[in-house]
């Protein structure tokens, strides 16, 4: 495993990363070897420990993550030996990109083909698919051509993708490969079957689903264009240490999930483990709120704490509401409340109106019977709906 984290940090080669180990000093020393060849494997070892741990977590996906139960080791390791305050955290997620060429529709689709020709016996391979083994036949369908012809260059590929599949009606054996099974997703995403033709047919790209396949080689990667900018792949979500205290802050949760996985969702796959962790306080943006995640943390311990709400930009001659918006069940009838104040003409004190919202999502005024010097008296009496 130390190996494998070695080779991203420094962007190893496997052959440069078993030359390393058996030379580099400092790679033996940071894996915990104190004399060069004290520990000699050979490359297939790590080849077979990337493999298990694959079809490990595909043949078990309901058990713990490997991978991420190491994660856990090493980070209450470093968080004692620190004597880290893990009080506090803050999330927040970003977009990344897998280890994969990012690819348009007609890339992809040859991609996909090529990959099933290859899974086919020879007895199976008809002249037409032959030729997309060629060596440089995918520059010629690819690039020499004109804008206007991609789709009927898709639409041609997609026709050999259902010439496999009806091929191999007859050999349920080789349907059950991995490149054949995707094959058959692409064209269930990318085509629609025509019966009066007798013949799938590419979709408009409007018709694609973001959660379609994106890249022959990771199954598992999504589209989003999410503020204007397209992204492949995945969401990673990352809960980091914030107390003020600690000397070095720590992450101390990841979750990698597609990226049309929105971050509401991902805090609330966490918010178990940081409730685990000892966490009392998160500090997030506006686009984690959700009132029954907001509860849901609260019943485990835990207090979020917005600091940026979604919405339209505000004017800059105007207060943002976001500044002064906190919500708390203040009077205590276990429904959330919130003030949205603005400021008094010639004068640095500020009008609040308040609200509340009950678990059907309906806003409310909240009456103010009165007032003391630590704040507002608040009543759960006379609920008047919001119409706004």
């Amino acid at each position: 495993m130390g190996l494998d984290l070695i080779k991203e940090i420094r962007e190893y080669t496997d052959e440069v990363l078993l030359d390393e180990y058996a030379f580099n000093y400092q790679i033996s020393f940071a894996l915990g070897l104190r004399t060069l060849g004290e520990r000699y494997f050979a490359p297939r070892t790590l080849y077979e420990f990337r493999a298990r741990l694959y079809h490990y977590s595909i043949e078990h996906p309901k058990e713990a993550d490997l991978i991420y139960a190491q994660f856990e080791k090493l980070t209450d390791h470093f968080i004692a030996v620190a004597g880290l305050n893990t009080d506090e955290a803050r999330v927040d997620s970003t977009q990344i990109m897998s280890n994969i060429k990012s690819a348009g529709r007609l890339s992809l689709a040859y991609d996909v083909l090529v990959q099933a020709i290859k899974a086919l016996p020879e007895s199976l391979m008809t002249d037409s698919l032959k030729v997309f083994l060629k060596p440089d036949y995918k520059t010629h369908f690819l690039y020499q051509l004109k804008k206007q012809d991609t789709l009927s260059r898709i639409q041609n590929l997609i026709d050999h993708g259902a010439e496999i599949l009806e091929q191999l009606e007859k050999h349920p054996k080789l349907k059950s490969t991995t490149e054949i099974q995707l094959l058959e997703r692409f064209l269930s995403e990318q085509a629609v079957y025509n019966p009066k033709e007798n013949r799938w047919l590419a979709k408009g790209a409007q018709e694609i689903s973001p959660k379609s396949l994106q890249s022959a080689y990771d199954a598992d990667a999504t589209y989003r264009n999410k503020n204007g900018k397209k992204h492949v792949a995945y969401a990673l979500n990352l809960s980091e240490t914030c107390t003020d205290e600690n000397p070095i802050q720590m992450v101390t949760h990841y979750d990698l999930a597609p990226n049309t996985t929105n971050d509401i969702e991902l805090l609330q796959r966490a918010i178990p483990n940081l409730s685990e962790q000892g966490i009392k306080d998160i500090y997030t943006d506006g686009g984690y709120y959700s009132l029954e995640l907001t509860k849901e943390a609260q019943s485990q311990g835990i207090t979020l704490h917005y600091t940026d709400m979604t919405g339209r930009k505000t004017s800059s001659e105007k207060l943002p509401y976001s500044e002064h918006l906190v919500f708390e069940d203040y009077n205590k009838d276990g429904n959330y409340d919130f003030a949205i104040g603005q400021p008094v003409k010639n004068s640095p004190e500020f009008q609040y109106v308040l609200f509340s919202i009950n678990p059907a999502g309906t806003v409310y005024n909240v009456p103010v019977v009165g007032y003391k010097e630590d704040g507002f008296v608040y009543s759960a009496e006379d609920k008047q709906d919001f119409l706004y």
